[in-house]
């Protein structure tokens, strides 16, 4: 089944949201190696727009990437562009649980979920993992400085919270300031909205929360993935904001088709959990074939439409991107 990595996050929360909560408690200097500056440089023609063209219709795509470099001055033009030429903007592949609140977000505030965030009988992450895994995540911890107490959190939401530390220590931020320069630009030209999020409702949330649960191998394998790909993805930071501030298209797809970088294994794991339990075997599919649908209703009364969607979902050999040419659509690339 087909990996929920790079649109994760896009399945936590509303079109054009922040995609996670500030964390307002920074590390102490005394745990915390300092990280390498990653503010990116900037040069022209900014974030690229690609376009997709079918029989006169024609859809053009901000590609995005997730957690980039803090402040990052961008030239925003050929995005403007592009909103200015379209007649409706389709919001990106997404999921909107219950009362518009993404699920993950809803581990925070549902006060029942916040036990089933924790291992059971007061076990650590020492007691659910080996002993060279375990050793590893002293290493991270040492040097993110994620909170204490995540060592008594199952071990996906401990790779969260490491995520999270590790991110806020690097000035990464989950997203760049192009996502609300779409709709501000969309709605100050008028241009028809289309909600292409897969909208779930949870008619039982507390049985929601009870029934709640996630494979312990799958637990375990989400730290071990991360703990595995973060330090590398740090090191990335720089050089992909680079590339995806200034265009470099090559570059860009290089990376969107590289199966070993960072997969947000904790936000998927949540979503596909909820999911099952509302019947809902595929939700990538779900999800999927609910943004084809709404596309599909936006170009039956509009000739041009702007959206944005993650990069690997562009790329991804099952993913929109590739659903979009299998029906008839021509991929172009940036200029």
């Amino acid at each position: 089944m087909k990996a929920l990595q790079t649109t994760a996050l896009l399945l936590l929360t509303a079109w054009l949201v922040p995609l996670h909560e500030a964390r307002g408690a920074t590390p102490s200097s005394g745990q915390v190696h300092t990280l390498e500056n990653v503010a990116a440089s900037v040069r022209p023609p900014g974030p690229p727009v690609w376009e997709f063209t079918r029989n006169g219709k024609k859809i053009l795509v901000l590609g995005t990437i997730s957690y980039l470099p803090r402040d990052m001055a961008l030239d925003v033009a050929q995005i403007i562009q592009g909103i200015t030429t379209a007649q409706a903007i389709v919001s990106p592949p997404g999921l909107v649980v219950g009362d518009n609140i993404g699920f993950f977000r809803g581990l925070m505030l549902w006060p029942g979920i916040r036990k089933n965030r924790l291992n059971s009988d007061g076990r650590t992450l020492r007691d659910v993992l080996s002993p060279t895994l375990y050793s590893k995540w002293e290493r991270a911890e040492s040097r993110y400085g994620p909170p204490s107490s995540s060592d008594r959190l199952h071990p996906a939401y401990a790779a969260f919270e490491l995520f999270e530390a590790a991110a806020q220590q690097a000035r990464l931020d989950p997203d760049p300031s192009t996502i609300s320069l779409v709709r501000s630009t969309a709605r100050k030209h008028g241009l028809e909205e289309f909600d292409a999020r897969l909208h779930l409702p949870i008619d039982n949330p507390k049985q929601a929360v009870r029934d709640f649960r996630i494979a312990a191998t799958d637990d375990v394998q989400c730290l071990q993935q991360t703990l595995e790909r973060i330090d590398t993805f740090l090191k990335e930071a720089k050089p992909l904001g680079d590339a995806w501030a200034t265009g470099d298209v090559g570059s860009l797809e290089m990376w969107a088709n590289d199966r070993s970088s960072m997969e947000y294994c904790w936000s998927t794991l949540t979503n596909q959990e909820i999911a099952r339990q509302q019947g809902i075997a595929e939700l990538h599919e779900a999800i999927d074939d609910r943004w084809m649908e709404e596309m599909a209703k936006a170009l039956a009364s509009h000739d041009t439409v702007f959206t944005a969607m993650s990069l690997r979902e562009m790329f991804e050999v099952d993913g929109i991107g590739a659903k979009l040419r299998r029906s008839g659509f021509d991929m172009g690339s940036p200029d």
